[in-house]
């Protein structure tokens, strides 16, 4: 049967019949009716497990490199010289039979079987890849659309659909990549990125796309440890709080706002422990602190402006009480002085009774000194210098230990506890309670006192 066009145009005669020697010898049967492209690809597929591309000469100089041994038509047996008539009519009749073609055998019909449901199953895969191949690019386009339009979440499940059904898809493994570096998860951009590059090794774009992302992970992994050392910080000092150690939750704030020192949260918890052991003062700065970071957070204004208001209202009471008290006194010394004769009789009256009853003055006198305070001398009831400012204490190893606090004094106001240990006023440190009398004996009402104090283990400091 004579070659199809394609064919002769493509082999010339003797490729042509090696084509033929060689089906033969692979498929026991010769493809004449199909093009040279598809009986060398079916060849190709046999010998090689899959077909090439290009031009077919070189192609079928390949299978004849493997296929070697069948390049060689059979050599013809050699006949007698002298035959007798006979023996020509039956070498010319065997020669006729043997020149048609042999019927095959089982073993090839199984062969030509199995070739072609090879065929047939190779050519459903083709099928189905085809159609794999256009379901990625479908969802690849999504997947670009839905980024395009910021639909980042969407975008991500798209392309990870790509990358399940394509798994070297470089493209789509580095497009995962930038929607994961765009969500700071750079661990996750990382992995794609370098997926990404191992497909595509001579893509530079990946290459630098690793770098930078293995740099930026660094950065955020110490960002993330410092984040978790705040939180930490922020949990426990809240903790604190919540149990009522107010000294140590300060303590812990404090750090916290040392570390991060433009948080207004913060500076609110500041100012709100402040204002529960009793000290405004220090709570309205750390209130304004917070409101000049957050100046659009109501709570912040409202703070301020309450206590702003409080501590106004205070100011205003203590300066008509000290107004009163100044003037109770020019009162009477007016008094004292529009009456001297009078003063000067009580004076007489006084001096004379005294004069009269040494025994018994000096015997008070004497008592005095002896139940007094232990400091100048006095009533055995009369109050220690403490008590003016809401306090009550007794000896402690570590300095005095407050037993009492008055009820709206001072101490109470500023936060101070029973319990707590007094160790120093003003920078000096305190080791008994007579040293601690003739510290407070020395301070004035208005006078402002910066107490050191140990609670539950804890030292901070109190403004009196």
């Amino acid at each position: 049967m004579a070659a199809s066009p394609a064919s002769a145009q493509a082999l010339n005669a003797e490729e042509g019949n090696k084509l033929k020697l060689i089906e033969q010898n692979l498929f026991f049967k010769n493809y004449d009716d199909d093009s040279a492209e598809a009986r060398i690809a079916r060849i190709e597929k046999r010998v090689f497990g899959e077909p090439a591309d290009g031009p077919l000469s070189p192609r079928l100089a390949n299978i004849l490199q493997v296929a070697k041994p069948l390049d060689k038509p059979p050599t013809q047996r050699q006949q007698p010289n002298s035959s007798s008539s006979s023996s020509s009519s039956s070498s010319s009749s065997s020669s006729s039979s043997s020149s048609r073609p042999a019927q095959p055998t089982i073993e090839q019909q199984q062969q030509e079987q199995a070739l072609r449901q090879e065929e047939a199953a190779d050519r459903a895969r083709q099928r189905a890849m085809a159609a794999r191949d256009e379901e990625v690019n479908q969802m690849f386009g999504d997947a670009v659309r839905l980024w395009k339009e910021r639909k980042g979440n969407e975008a991500l499940e798209k392309f990870e659909q790509v990358v399940r059904l394509a798994p070297d898809n470089a493209e789509a493994h580095f497009s995962l990549g930038v929607i994961y570096e765009a969500q700071r998860n750079f661990t996750e951009a990382l992995g794609s990125y370098k997926r990404a590059a191992d497909i595509e090794p001579n893509k530079r774009e990946y290459k630098e796309a690793v770098t930078l992302v293995e740099k930026k992970a660094v950065v955020k992994e110490q960002d993330d440890g410092k984040k978790l050392e705040l939180r930490m910080l922020a949990e426990n000092a809240s903790g604190a709080y919540r149990r009522g150690e107010f000294i140590s939750a300060l303590d812990l704030y404090k750090q916290l706002d040392r570390k991060a020192p433009n948080q207004a949260l913060v500076k609110y918890n500041i100012a709100t422990i402040y204002l529960a052991m009793k000290s405004p003062v220090q709570a309205l700065d750390f209130f304004r602190q917070a409101r000049k970071l957050k100046p659009e957070e109501p709570n912040y204004q409202k703070a301020v402006a309450q206590l702003e208001g409080n501590l106004q209202t205070e100011e205003n009471e203590r300066l008509n009480s000290e107004r009163a008290w100044q003037s109770q006194n020019q009162s009477q010394n007016q008094n004292q002085n529009q009456n001297p004769s009078r003063n000067q009789n009580q004076n007489s009256n006084r001096n004379q009774n005294f004069n009269q009853q040494p025994s018994q003055n000096q015997q008070r006198n004497n008592n005095n000194n002896n139940n007094g305070n232990g400091l100048l001398g006095g009533d055995k009831n009369a109050p220690p210098p403490s008590a003016a400012f809401g306090i009550l204490a007794k000896s402690n190893k570590s300095g005095v230990l407050v037993t009492t606090i008055g009820i709206a004094s001072r101490a109470a106001k500023c936060g101070l506890q029973r319990g707590d240990v007094i160790r120093a006023i003003d920078g000096e440190v305190i080791k008994s309670v007579s040293q601690f009398q003739q510290v407070m004996g020395g301070k004035s009402q208005g006078q402002s006192l910066q107490l050191m104090i140990e609670r539950k283990g804890a030292i901070g400091q109190i403004i009196l």
